[in-house]
């Protein structure tokens, strides 16, 4: 066997890859994506299209230890911010609020306010933590502030006191796809094997993990409930 050869044919994704500076995380440059699809992806989320929003900022930034485009746009009556990876097009954090919000109607208890919550996320209040319920206000108006998670996301909600209308909701993934597997990656590859047989193994850990990368660095679009925003109110 060409020991050169061998290297260079099993090792050519490797090479592909860069180390995200300062966190010794590999990330990969051939999975990334554009500023104009990061926006396309941020919009079908919120399911408007481009003439229907005003574009604030959309610039570089790191959320979670990934890479991201953040994003921010609004229509006449809501406020949008999105975080894309641009390694994969993961929404790794995403809110919206509401411009200008009232509320009206009875007054709802504290429960009432976590049900509303836990419905809108789409999760089970078994499956969920409670972080925080305690009362504030949202542009005045009183709300109960409420943020809980469960094994992957945090969520956090603004419910108005009165009539329970959600005025503010956001959503953030806890470990980015693409660090989770950047992390498998090179884990996989400290076997303690040296030579052509350690070199040999990280390719192919490396190949198996990219799949892995692939399946997982998809799209990961809000759940049911929050996607049911009131839109261009």
């Amino acid at each position: 066997m060409n020991f050169r050869r061998t290297i260079a044919l099993l090792s050519a994704g490797i090479m592909a890859a860069g180390v995200m500076a300062g966190t010794g995380i590999t990330t990969m440059a051939a999975e990334t994506i554009s500023d104009a699809q990061a926006k396309a992806i941020a919009l079908e989320d919120a399911g408007l299209s481009a003439d229907q929003v005003t574009f604030d900022r959309i610039e570089m930034g790191t959320e979670q230890g990934a890479s991201v485009y953040e994003i921010e746009f609004k229509t006449g009556s809501m406020e949008y911010d999105y975080d894309v990876a641009v390694a994969d097009g993961e929404i790794v954090e995403e809110s919206w609020e509401i411009r200008r919000p009232s509320a009206s109607g009875s007054q709802i208890s504290e429960a009432e306010a976590k049900s509303i919550a836990v419905n809108d996320a789409g999760v089970s209040e078994a499956d969920v933590t409670f972080i925080k319920t305690e009362y504030g206000d949202e542009d005045g108006i009183p709300v109960y502030e409420i943020e809980i998670e469960d094994q992957t996301t945090k969520f956090d909600y603004d419910v108005a006191k009165a009539g329970g209308k959600i005025l503010h909701a956001s959503r953030k993934v806890k470990v980015p796809a693409c660090v989770a597997a950047a992390q498998k990656a090179s884990a996989n590859t400290n076997t303690g094997k040296t030579g052509e047989d350690a070199a040999i193994e990280a390719a192919l850990n490396h190949a198996e993990s990219r799949r892995t990368y692939s399946k997982r660095c998809d799209r990961s679009p809000l759940p049911q409930g929050l996607r049911r925003r009131p839109r261009g109110l």
